[in-house]
């Protein structure tokens, strides 16, 4: 049976993800954004847009993320399409699109649904593709647009993947308000033994393993409050 907008509102509101339905069916359009450890978009955010598509009255499923990249300015455009190509390769399911006219690049996936009903869990697949294969890929896409060379055993790297600890940052001595939700979202090595206070909602949530755009990903530091006072 056809995929429907409310079932598919139904299970954005299940994973708990906060999200805008921009148009309503018969080719129903939501858009939602989600967090990424590597990937940086245009204005520098740790963060990916999807537009969620439903079309062919609930037939076909189309996700993408609108400017995920743009070649208009690049000096490497060759070299960042190789890279895009040789990615596509090397996923089970996401894809890039590109504009020549405007250099927009578009990474996407797609789920022909037909006469199956979608699942819970294969909406949730295919809504981790994209945040997953930018993150994974970041830096071998960075590289490619910026020097020319596309590797795709030896990523860039990347200023994300960097270890630090609170230990050093004498100013890290509490959290403020809300900014634990933001720390537990971090790929990187962290030791929280310098933290002198924090409240009871920040415990709860870095005690959590945020889904940060990667069904795979959890915090990497571990929970070590020796420090409070």
């Amino acid at each position: 049976m056809p995929t429907s907008l409310k079932q598919l509102v139904s299970f954005m509101e299940g994973f708990g993800y906060s999200h805008t339905v921009l148009r309503d069916e018969p080719d129903a359009v939501i858009q939602a954004r989600f967090g990424t450890s590597k990937y940086r978009d245009a204005d520098g955010d740790s963060a990916v847009q999807l537009v969620i598509e439903l079309l062919e009255e609930g037939d076909y499923l189309h996700v993408y993320a609108p400017k995920a990249f743009s070649l208009s300015e690049c000096r490497h455009t060759a070299a960042a399409l190789q890279a895009f190509a040789g990615i596509q390769w090397r996923n089970k399911l996401g894809r890039f699109e590109y504009d020549s006219e405007d250099g927009e690049i578009r990474p996407d996936v797609n789920l022909a649904l037909e006469d199956a009903s979608l699942t819970e869990r294969q909406f949730h697949r295919l809504l981790a593709v994209i945040p997953a294969m930018l993150d994974n890929w970041y830096g071998c896409i960075v590289q490619a647009m910026e020097t020319g060379l596309v590797d795709f055993e030896t990523p860039a790297e990347d200023a994300s993947q960097t270890s630090f600890s609170f230990d050093n940052l004498a100013e890290f001595t509490e959290l403020g308000e809300g900014s634990a939700a933001i720390i537990g979202q971090c790929r990187t090595d962290l030791d929280l033994s310098a933290l002198e206070s924090i409240t009871a909602g920040d415990v709860r949530s870095l005690s959590q393993s945020p889904w940060c755009g990667n069904e795979s990903s959890s915090s990497t530091f571990a929970l070590n409050l020796s420090g409070l006072k």
